[in-house]
């Protein structure tokens, strides 16, 4: 037999016998091309378009039953067997089709009738759905039990259809084993949830309802989470959080690429950056609009941490307009220490602190008026600033660029506010400052020029009554005016010279030392320059190197 049936393209044998009313056969089928028609209103594209097969099936000419097998250059290669039933000459029943691939099996009953109803039951067992669509994003372990009500138009195009699922996934999301529970229906473009739909995954629950219009492409979701992965719902959020659980709602709609999203949840474990919270409380709206976004965040933190400072409270306000953010309130709380800022960002490199308050370890610092800064790449410029700390000021100005520069003046506060966040123990060093730090940028090479005095400090866990530095680092050298520090009558040390830093030559550096020294502990020397000395005890006297 070769030639074509119904339009399929055929060849094989097969015999009939009169006396019983019997038909068998083999059948191949090569090159076959289902009408496009059938899913040209469906979202995904099939891999149906082009295939071959073979079949063996004999009949009663009410009943057909046999084996068969499917093929096509796109991956699907799968072998089963078949068995429908003419039931009239308006309908047919399908009672089994047992479709198994390598791994995976559908098991596939149901009803097709002249009026173009279809009703069948899908069996599903570790169905990879990248080999039935052609979708390079989908990637799939499905097991499970789908429900499939539908309708084919006189054209025959596939209409409508009506999908139950209790479905189990393993591949898809990373987030581990995912349950799929709830009835779809989709009809002109449009995929709208007949009852609320159930995402489970692990011990996350996702459920959700609305619609998806393909035609017009936009959306509008109800979503309702209880101790859902945040990595679920993160592109719907004004921030990119790294993991942590969340409980409560969300509404989604618009445009598929740029969809509003209302937020109200509830949130444990979060990590953000350098962020670490116990507990948030979410709330957010967000408007997108002709490419424009508007929206406002709130946010309430209990316990937490940031980097290695920790907090017991903190609230967040902010107002976000097309890539502007206008921070009304930003305050943490630890103890009798808190932080307190406001200000606002105009989206494209310029800032402005409109309040900052500081309370910690009994130091306050405000600043007298706002601040306002700019960072272009990594190019960063501070206007003229002055900030109250505790009796004293701190004011300074900061331009970048190739030539930059900061200028940091200091009057009347304990140096260890600042001291405080650097992790060099060398600069680690409290004490009322006076003072004045000039920093230079020329031709990728730094210049820092250093004149400040302190009253009643400890540097090394050695205490001081007074304590001066000045010096001018320049071309990878030191030149020492005057390094000095005393306690009493009974210990002092003075340093001035020229002394090589960061030179990998030190052998042909020049150096030149002038000090005197009154019961010096030698440990401060090493604890200052370890490369250089291992000491301790008590020294008297002068050295002088050149």
């Amino acid at each position: 037999l070769i030639g074509t049936f119904l339009g399929l393209p055929l060849m094989g044998s097969f015999k009939i016998d009169n006396k019983s009313s019997l038909i068998e056969g083999k059948i191949k089928i090569n090159d076959f091309n289902i009408p496009e028609e059938l899913f040209t209103k469906l979202p995904l594209k099939t891999k149906f378009s082009n295939f071959s097969g073979a079949f063996d099936f004999y009949s009663d000419f009410k009943n057909y039953s046999g084996e068969l097998s499917l093929t096509n250059g796109l991956g699907l290669n799968m072998m089963g067997e078949f068995h429908f039933k003419k039931l009239n000459n308006k309908s047919w029943t399908l009672k089994n089709l047992l479709l198994k691939g390598e791994n995976s099996e559908l098991l596939m009953s149901g009803l097709l009738s002249q009026d173009g109803r279809i009703n069948s039951y899908l069996n599903l067992k570790n169905l990879d759905l990248a080999r039935w669509i052609d979708h390079e994003d989908i990637s799939t372990n499905l097991t499970g039990l789908a429900i499939l009500d539908g309708d084919l138009t006189p054209d025959g195009y596939l209409e409508q259809i009506d999908l139950t699922l209790e479905v189990l996934e393993t591949e898809y999301l990373e987030v581990g084993e995912t349950s799929f529970h709830g009835q779809l229906s989709y009809k002109d473009s449009i995929l709208t949830t007949t009852s609320p739909v159930m995402l489970l995954i692990d011990n996350s629950r996702l459920t959700l309802d609305g619609y998806l219009n393909f035609k017009k492409k936009d959306l509008n979701i109800i979503a309702d989470l209880e101790n859902a992965d945040i990595e679920l719902i993160n592109q719907f959020l004004p921030g990119n959080f790294n993991s942590g659980k969340a409980t409560g709602g969300m509404q989604i709609t618009g445009p598929f690429k740029s969809p509003s999203a209302t937020t109200e949840l509830i949130c444990n474990n979060i990590v953000y950056d350098s962020f670490f919270l116990e507990s948030l409380e979410f709330n957010s709206r967000m408007d997108v609009k002709n490419d424009s976004s508007k929206g406002t965040i709130d946010l309430k933190v209990s316990r937490g941490t940031w980097k290695d400072n920790s907090f017991q409270s903190g609230t967040v306000d902010a107002i976000i307009d097309n890539g502007k953010v206008i921070i009304e309130n930003c305050h943490f709380k630890s103890g009798d220490d808190y932080f307190q800022i406001s200000g606002k960002y105009d989206g494209l490199n310029s800032y402005i602190v409109d309040r900052i308050q500081v309370a910690f370890e009994k130091n306050y610092l405000v600043n007298s008026y706002p601040i306002s800064f700019s960072l272009i790449d990594t190019l960063l410029r501070v206007d003229p600033f002055e900030l109250h700390i505790n009796d004293g000021i701190l004011e300074g100005v900061i331009s970048g660029g190739h030539r930059s520069e900061g200028h940091i003046k200091m009057s009347n506060f304990d140096a260890s506010v600042i001291a405080h966040f650097i992790h060099d123990q060398r600069l680690n060093i409290s004490g009322i400052v006076f003072g004045e730090i000039l920093v230079r940028e020329r031709d990728d090479e730094i210049v820092l020029d250093v004149d400040i005095s302190l009253k009643k400090g400890i540097y090394m866990r050695e205490p001081f009554d007074e304590m001066n530095i000045s010096f001018l680092y320049k071309d990878e050298m030191i030149h020492i005016d005057d390094i000095s520090m005393t306690r009493g009558k009974t210990f002092g040390v003075q340093a001035n010279g020229v002394i090589p830093l960061m030179i990998k030559d030190y052998h042909n550096a020049p150096i030149s030392l002038n000090t005197t020294f009154t019961n010096l502990p030698l440990s401060l020397i090493s604890n200052i320059i370890p490369d250089y000395y291992a000491l301790g005890g008590l020294a008297s006297g002068s050295l002088f190197l050149n």
